[in-house]
């Protein structure tokens, strides 16, 4: 079985140097929203027979651009949530708010949107339908966060492929399972 997960296009936003948490928040809802910059990375889909997208826009925006038919949305492959962990109206550095929040979802933070162990779920959860499924060459479209914890659950699961340190928009990673 080929698994080939791809990180949906860059996205067409700039986020502010400094926001409080409300506007954190606010910028996030314009990035789900925003328009996409498809790029020149994507190669042939040809030998792929289905493709699982997530089913925010930018990753059902990258699927139809890089799939034409057979795509299937599905909640199970969303983003890791991208929220304010905490409520202040002192402006902080916009990078500081994603470390900050990124460092909440690893260490399993209860007021995390979503925690690491449950994403880690939801990646399992995703997995597990392959071994009912009679397709042998499949895309996924998702996001970053997401395919780093999908990527580790492929490992642990015997499949092989280069390690994805951070995906690149549009960039096709192959994973192999001979089984």
């Amino acid at each position: 079985m080929k698994l080939v997960l791809v990180r949906h296009f860059k996205v067409k936003h700039k986020f502010p140097h400094f926001c409080d948490s409300k506007n954190y928040d606010i910028e996030f809802l314009k990035y789900e929203n925003a328009d996409l910059i498809p790029n020149c990375l994507v190669t042939s889909s040809n030998h792929l027979s289905i493709c699982y997208s997530s089913n925010s826009k930018r990753a059902k925006e990258t699927a139809k651009k890089v799939f034409k038919e057979n795509i299937i949305t599905t909640d199970e492959l969303a983003e890791v949530p991208i929220k304010a962990i905490f409520s202040t109206k002192i402006k902080i550095p916009f990078v500081l708010w994603n470390i900050i929040n990124r460092i909440a979802w690893f260490f399993n933070l209860k007021n995390s949107s979503e925690t690491k162990n449950q994403t880690k779920k939801r990646a399992i959860q995703f997995l597990s339908k392959f071994n009912k499924i009679e397709d042998k060459n499949i895309l996924i479209v998702s996001h970053r966060f997401f395919l780093l914890t999908l990527q580790n659950e492929l490992f642990k699961i015997g499949f092989k492929g280069k390690r994805i340190i951070s995906p690149k928009n549009g960039k096709f990673y192959t994973f192999e399972n001979k089984q």
